[in-house]
């Protein structure tokens, strides 16, 4: 059978421990973000289930976690958060989880970390990384899940080769092949500005083999406009199934990545993920892509491997 296109769509599930480090998350908090979040993804779960399509869902653990836990080894901001008595909105998403669990299209649940501290923070080490492992392992554990797929804090990719001690197989690396090289200001915000008008293309990086146990998996684009260039979205939905439709020509790869809280922030954003999504079903159901979730991939490519042995 030829090989066809690949598409993941993986949401970052983090509600105010994604901000805890720079302090948005009160802001977002008193507009109501948070609260949003929840018919946010409703929405999502209804359009996939529509459309008869799976997502990975990475958690953050501690939006899973009833008891208070020691945080004496992590910055103040950190460890202020952990006692906070703020909206249950806020810190709280077992109620996400269980919309996500119950959705009459199966999706697949992974892990955000359990703090969501970025890898490459002064006060992070490997040891603490450890142990925030080994905290989601615990309470995922605790609910009869065992997640295979990881997304780092801020993407920020450290210490990589550990994951599979706890049970990982794949991560969500950063697409290098978008990231602006030049150090020239002016021109920086040039290119940025062209990509979300649409005018340039979107180039993606493949996959890659980390060792025998571990899948690199690229997320290609954040499908998100910053809150002040809304305006840019109709670009943004151009450049996307743009990128979509040559993963599509030439048998290729394409990661769709977002938050939840995204699509809280601007509603307009289903709308234009939905027209993405329906281009996408159309070429699966013609039999030119696959919409596989992170640990589908894996299973792909294992399959493949015995099949197909070097």
């Amino acid at each position: 059978m030829e090989e066809i296109g690949k598409l993941i769509v993986s949401f970052d599930v983090e509600l105010g421990w994604g901000a805890i480090e720079n302090g948005t998350w009160q802001q977002k908090e008193s507009g109501g973000i948070y609260r949003e979040t929840r018919p946010a993804v409703s929405g999502l779960l209804s359009m996939l289930e529509e459309m008869e399509m799976p997502a990975t869902w990475c958690f953050v653990g501690r939006l899973l976690e009833h008891e208070s836990i020691e945080c004496g080894q992590l910055p103040d901001g950190v460890a202020q958060a952990c006692t906070i008595r703020g909206e249950e909105t806020t810190w709280r998403g077992f109620d996400l989880l269980d919309m996500i669990v119950a959705s009459r299209m199966a999706q697949e649940v992974g892990c955000h970390s359990f703090f969501h501290c970025r890898c490459h923070a002064d006060f992070m080490t490997e040891e603490l990384f450890r142990e925030d492992l080994a905290n989601s392992v615990r309470i995922f554990n605790r609910m009869a899940l065992k997640p295979k797929s990881f997304v780092f804090p801020s993407n920020e990719e450290r210490w990589t080769s550990i994951l599979p001690e706890y049970g990982f197989t794949s991560f969500r690396g950063n697409n290098s092949r978008e990231r602006i090289s030049v150090s020239n200001g002016a021109v920086r915000k040039v290119i940025s500005l062209l990509r979300m008008g649409g005018a340039l293309p979107i180039r993606t990086e493949l996959p890659s083999q980390e060792g025998e146990e571990l899948w690199r998996l690229p997320g290609t684009v954040l499908f998100n406009t910053p809150v002040k260039r809304r305006r840019f979205l109709p670009g943004l939905v151009k450049r996307v199934k743009r990128g979509l439709n040559s993963c599509i020509t030439s048998h290729g790869y394409f990661h769709i990545w977002s938050h939840p809280y995204n699509f809280a922030q601007n509603p307009n954003l289903l709308a234009g993920l939905r027209e993405i999504l329906a281009f996408a079903a159309e070429m699966r159901d013609a039999g030119r892509l696959d919409i596989v979730t992170m640990q589908g991939f894996v299973k792909d490519r294992t399959i493949e491997q015995i099949k197909h042995p070097v």
